[in-house]
């Protein structure tokens, strides 16, 4: 009925950084969270759509490690073509979790590295000097197989590491580096000017992204360097008829995007095979207050609303749509 190309599933927000970038406040979870059987069948309720790629997101997701292996293992049983990743910051990244990540049947691991010195990885970061074990996870990954992806936040301390940081990343021939701007929620909004780059700044990034992409091409590069802009969320919603991918919370909630704070969905009530059979992917985005939201998404800053006027993400209860979206007559 629908070509749902991916989904993205937080499995946890237990975490082991304190990130001033950080959109879901990972860290501090305020409800209990999905159990291992509840991901157990959502893993085996996904497969069965056989969708592209699946995410496995956190919170540092390595707290939940075995059990994301026996989430792969149940995806890639029944749909083989499912390509299945994670994402983590890298320091709990053990040779022997690579591996066993490896052998689960992960194609790839995003490592999250926003700085190359120990100064600007926890300017951002707050790790307390545990960056040397973030660069230990990401060679446990390499040796294991599995495709490494770096995914990082360019800020005033890093600007000027991204020559070395791409030269990293080509020398160790990684997957990607995957760049994306600070957003202005979470603990994003309470240390965003401290964080944001200029719009100079933005330009001087462009140039060294632009000399690098052409460096690498003439090397040859396996590693892509990519601009990772949430908007894209917004843009895609306006212009499509119905959701094409999926977006999970730990707690069990879906939401047309990890930026809104709408419950469409709870998986604790009702399975996803209905939420396919009762057309929610096309009734959500005729849902009044969802277009409201997405549509008034022109820029990054744009993403911020002011407090009061919806749920604080992650740190108050979503506002709950589901029996809105269901009454909706196409």
């Amino acid at each position: 009925m629908y070509n749902i190309k991916t989904a993205s599933i937080d499995v946890t927000y237990r975490c082991n950084l304190r990130c001033k970038h950080c959109f879901n406040f990972s860290g501090v979870p305020r409800r209990k969270e999905m159990t291992d059987e509840e991901l157990r069948n959502l893993a085996e309720e996904i497969s069965e759509l056989s969708i592209d790629s699946v995410c496995l997101c956190g919170g540092e997701t390595l707290y939940r490690y075995e059990l994301m292996c026996e989430m792969c293992q149940i995806i890639k049983k029944n749909s083989p073509q499912t390509l299945v990743n994670l994402v983590s910051n890298g320091i709990l990244l053990t040779k022997e979790k690579a591996i066993n990540l490896k052998r689960a049947g992960f194609f790839m691991i995003q490592v999250s590295l926003d700085g190359f010195t120990d100064e600007s990885y926890d300017a951002v970061r707050q790790s307390n000097g545990q960056l040397s074990k973030v660069f230990e996870g990401i060679n446990n990954a390499i040796e294991a197989g599995l495709e490494v992806s770096i995914a990082t936040l360019p800020h005033k301390k890093s600007l000027y590491e991204f020559e070395s940081i791409i030269d990293y990343c080509h020398d160790n021939n990684l997957y990607e580096l995957r760049a994306q701007p600070l957003m202005p929620l979470g603990r994003g909004k309470e240390n965003y000017e401290e964080l944001a780059l200029t719009s100079e700044e933005y330009d001087i990034l462009k140039d060294i992204f632009k000399k690098k992409e052409v460096e690498l091409g003439n090397k040859g590069s396996k590693t892509a360097i990519n601009w990772g802009d949430p908007l894209d969320h917004y843009f895609m919603l306006q212009e499509v008829n119905y959701l094409p991918f999926l977006t999970v919370n730990a707690y069990g909630e879906m939401e047309v995007t990890p930026y809104l704070p709408f419950t469409i969905w709870d998986l604790k009530e009702k399975g996803l095979s209905e939420f396919i059979e009762m057309r929610i992917p096309e009734k959500v985005l005729v849902h009044p207050l969802i277009n409201k939201y997405v549509s008034r998404v022109y820029s990054v800053e744009d993403m911020y609303y002011p407090d009061g006027e919806l749920p604080r993400m992650y740190l108050e209860d979503n506002l709950n749509i589901m029996k809105e979206i269901e009454e909706i007559v196409l």
